[in-house]
């Protein structure tokens, strides 16, 4: 400027020095310039008024907007909402310490004040957001440090874009969620929450009483004979996922399927004390929904699927066996008793042991069935 020619023209002494300091701070803002253009990160620096100051290339590249469109505009514009309010609330706080504190100076006097407070926000922060030109939210991390300059005291902003850390991290969410899923499709949540704590340890055990349900499609061989492969598995699937759904209504687990075999276990891991009420009422919504299975779901050409049910109660022991592949068993004379009552049983009717039936719980069922022949016992 004309101001520092003319004491480039006279300089002497204490005006040397004058002149030195104003080419010093020309340079070093210069050099300042160049380094944060070439930051990777974009900067944003506001002043009190928390009006743009600075807005490097990145931050440019990044918000796909011009740093003439920017400069003295206020910050509010580029942050989301959340981002904002809590940015604000710090530097409001902040400015007002440090205008206590530097009561009465000059700005130049200012970086030597004493005890100057730091603004220091965003490194403990997450849900950070910049707004770019299209009004899209983009998530960053965000170190945002006082800087206290000739004119007055500064605030810059350092942010890190990381939309592609954010995707590949709902990726590995979304995959993590996939994979529990169905790892509690394969075993109880119980067994899932020991092996994931140590998947060394021994599962087992014992639970004093529960209910056993074994269902058994009569003439299965028959029926697999008579269809194609594609068939069968249709016919399977849509029966057993039937029974799945209705499980759910009565604290029933399906423990396994096997050929054309279901079996369903209830009073475990968590004690259910009316379990045979409980497995009773999922037997005869069972047969419901294989009658509606028969009218709805099977071609006119097919012959209805007949089922075989039994039930029966008593103590089991519970275990996982296998590491590479695990496989969730039960073991007990309540399992092979249960087996064995529904070989015994009668196409669609529900067969129930001695050991099952005594149970006064089971007092509803009979009365509301006494007069259907669908219970034998």
């Amino acid at each position: 400027s004309s101001t520092i020619e003319a004491m480039r023209t006279h300089a002497t002494g204490p005006e040397l020095i004058l002149e030195w300091n104003a080419s010093s701070n020309e340079e070093a803002e210069k050099r300042t310039k160049v380094i944060l253009d070439a930051c990777n990160d974009a900067v944003i620096a506001v002043d009190e008024q928390l009006k743009v100051v600075l807005f490097n290339q990145s931050a440019e590249v990044l918000l796909r907007l011009r740093v003439d469109d920017v400069l003295g505009r206020p910050i509010q514009k580029l942050l989301s909402e959340e981002t904002y309010d809590q940015f604000a609330n710090a530097a409001e706080e902040f400015f007002t310490i440090f205008k206590r504190r530097t009561a009465g100076k000059q700005p130049y006097e200012l970086r030597d004040t004493p005890d100057l407070p730091v603004f220091k926000f965003g490194d403990d922060r997450s849900n950070l957001a910049l707004i770019d030109k299209n009004g899209r939210a983009l998530p960053i991390v965000m170190s945002a440090v006082s800087e206290v300059e000739k004119d007055g005291v500064a605030i810059v902003c350092f942010c890190k874009n990381i939309s592609s850390i954010r995707m590949h991290e709902e990726l590995i969410r979304a995959e993590r969620q996939r994979a529990d899923q169905l790892l509690h499709n394969i075993l109880p949540q119980y067994v899932i929450n020991t092996l994931q704590s140590d998947p060394t340890k021994t599962i087992a055990h014992r639970f004093d009483s529960v209910s056993i349900l074994f269902a058994d499609i009569v003439d299965f061989s028959q029926v697999v004979a008579r269809l194609s492969p594609a068939r069968v598995v249709e016919l399977l699937d849509g029966l057993f996922s039937g029974w799945e759904r209705i499980c759910n209504q009565y604290k029933v687990e399906k423990v396994k399927t096997l050929g054309g075999s279901f079996m369903a276990i209830c009073g475990l891991p968590y004690v259910v004390k009316d379990h045979q009420l409980k497995m009773v009422e999922f037997a005869f919504s069972a047969l419901d929904f294989l009658k509606e299975f028969n009218l709805t779901c099977l071609p006119k050409d097919e012959l209805p699927v007949n089922i075989r049910l039994g039930i029966h109660s008593g103590p089991v022991v519970a275990g996982v066996i296998g590491r590479s592949r695990y496989s969730h068993e039960y073991w007990g004379d309540a399992v092979n008793i249960a087996s064995e009552v529904q070989q015994a049983g009668v196409p669609n009717c529900v067969l129930i042991s001695k050991a099952a039936i005594l149970c006064f719980l089971f007092m509803k069922v009979l009365i509301k069935r006494r007069n259907e022949n669908k219970l034998n016992y």
